[in-house]
């Protein structure tokens, strides 16, 4: 059986990879911060274990708790901040906020949890994704509005793609899961979680060795940094 852990499961995207990994005949382990949705996501199949990925200490108790190794890994946890532009610098506590979740949890989760990604039951290396975003491309940068977030999107690019020169047993990806209707994303977003998940899925199975490194689509599609 493969194995799986997502990372930030409670609610969107990660409950969505959870739930369709699960239908897949994954064995997945699962993260959140509260109670309701650990008792969800242990009824759909998965084992949770409780995470903040704000807490310096949450990797040693994570890692300490899992009991096997992984197939794939999937850093899903982020937040958006303040949608205001470059002419409202933010405060020092959204700042905080914002990179660290999604930058500085992603680096200590590579740190604490690539020796536990481990290649497949027919020999492929095990894969690191990374839920990033579009808006976090400089190439694609149209406009200054949520402008922490891009910034702490285009760091989390730069800390995934240097980690691959240290961990060449694992194939590591940047995927942007498009405007999906979540708590972020809001209600007139026009992709369904389900579909966003299916789709970042799909992308990951047909990941290989010489797509290391790479920031891609939901639908697999290249992303200019």
């Amino acid at each position: 059986m493969q194995t799986a852990l997502v990372i930030g499961a409670s609610k969107g995207i990660g409950h969505g990879l959870v739930a369709q990994l699960i239908a897949s005949g994954w064995q997945v382990t699962a993260t959140t911060r509260d109670q309701a949705s650990a008792k969800e996501l242990t009824a759909m199949g998965a084992q949770v274990i409780h995470c903040d990925v704000l807490d310096e200490n949450a990797w040693q108790t994570l890692t300490s708790q899992i009991t096997q190794n992984f197939h794939q890994v999937f850093y899903v946890a982020g937040i958006f901040g303040p949608s205001s532009g470059s002419q409202t610098p933010p405060s020092t506590i959204d700042f905080n906020l914002v990179m660290q979740t999604n930058i500085l949890g992603a680096m200590r989760a590579i740190s604490a949890l690539s020796s536990r990604i481990t290649k497949t039951p027919d020999g492929k290396a095990g894969k690191f994704i990374f839920i990033s975003s579009v808006m976090g491309s400089i190439t694609e940068s149209s406009g200054s509005m949520g402008w922490l977030y891009k910034i702490s999107k285009a760091g989390l690019n730069m800390a995934v793609k240097a980690a691959v020169y240290d961990h060449p047993h694992i194939i590591f990806q940047l995927i942007h899961p498009g405007w999906v209707k979540t708590a972020m994303g809001g209600e007139n977003a026009p992709i369904t979680i389900q579909r966003s998940a299916t789709g970042i899925l799909n992308a990951v199975n047909a990941l290989e060795k010489k797509h290391n490194g790479n920031f891609i689509t939901f639908e697999g599609k290249a992303i200019s940094w």
